[in-house]
């Protein structure tokens, strides 16, 4: 069987100058199944560029996921990969949102239900000031058996 679950929803996120930004967690119920296969996913409402020129991710970066008792750095993987110039958009504009779902099995680090799980934008980075992301919310799609 396979199921999605979302954290709840966070107002903004902000990607600037280099740096890691928090995204809102997801927690997995106490279901007593064996997890299978885990991919992770990112969706926002909006993104807005406020700058007098047009911007984008500036350079590979990537989501990454970890169980709330672990530490980044050492118990994280890598969920969602962007590639550099992603989310090109024009100056001073606001556009509707998107969806990003990683090919990434995280099963490794996602493996067991009655956990919560955080996730981070490691390095994220724009090419001028600031991207803001409206109504941000994260999920896992979780494939699971008895």
């Amino acid at each position: 069987m396979t199921e999605t679950f979302y954290s709840n929803p966070q107002l903004s996120v902000t990607v600037g100058a280099v740096g890691d930004v928090n995204l809102p967690n997801v927690v997995l119920p106490s279901l007593g199944k064996t997890i299978k296969r885990v991919y992770a996913g990112i969706k926002f409402r909006m993104i807005e560029n406020t700058n007098v020129a047009a911007n984008k991710l500036s350079g590979v970066q990537s989501i990454r996921v970890k169980k709330s008792t672990g530490a980044w750095g050492v118990d994280d993987v890598a969920a969602i990969d962007f590639a550099d110039d992603e989310y090109g958009i024009a100056a001073l504009t606001r556009e509707g949102g998107d969806l990003a779902v990683g090919d990434n099995n995280v099963s490794s680090e996602v493996d067991v239900f009655n956990a919560t799980y955080n996730m981070r934008w490691e390095d994220a980075t724009a090419d001028v000031a600031s991207l803001v992301l409206y109504d941000v919310q994260t999920f896992l799609v979780v494939t699971y058996g008895a």
